[in-house]
């Protein structure tokens, strides 16, 4: 096999713009620069259309899978972040002599109304999320 044919196959070199495919897709995600590789050579490498458009369609299946997958991992680590933060338990408030009981009480009341609050919205989502897993919606 010629040298040409390794390092500049023909069917990755005849685009009317002169532009190698190899060029372009370097710049991409592994998935992608394939995609485009096969829409770039269809019909050239192999007289098969059809094969060709199917395999860049089988990966941008799959870099929209992949994609899909990082942002539910993204998701579950903010969720995961979100839990922990509300389970830090803050340093009580010093008392001075002024203050006395009634500013402990306050703190207290409020910490448990924005704990009850945050028990809520995270019930609210999961529910939401829930609901979306069951019904195929969202980006599952």
């Amino acid at each position: 096999m010629s040298e040409e044919k390794i390092n500049h196959p023909p069917h990755y070199l005849g685009h009317p713009s002169g532009v190698e495919c190899i060029e372009i897709t370097e710049h991409m995600t592994f998935n992608l620069g394939n995609a485009v590789k096969y829409i770039w050579r269809a019909g050239v490498k192999d007289p098969d259309v059809l094969t060709d458009l199917q395999k860049a369609k089988w990966y941008i299946d799959r870099e929209i899978l992949r994609l899909a997958k990082e942002k539910i991992d993204e998701h579950k680590e903010s969720v995961a972040r979100a839990k922990a933060r509300s389970q830090v338990v803050p340093e009580s408030p010093r008392r001075d002599d002024q203050a006395g009981d009634s500013t402990v009480s306050n703190w207290t009341k409020e910490r448990e109304e924005l704990h009850r609050a945050w028990e809520e919205k995270v019930a609210r989502h999961s529910g939401r999320q829930a609901d979306e897993d069951a019904s195929g919606g969202g980006i599952y």
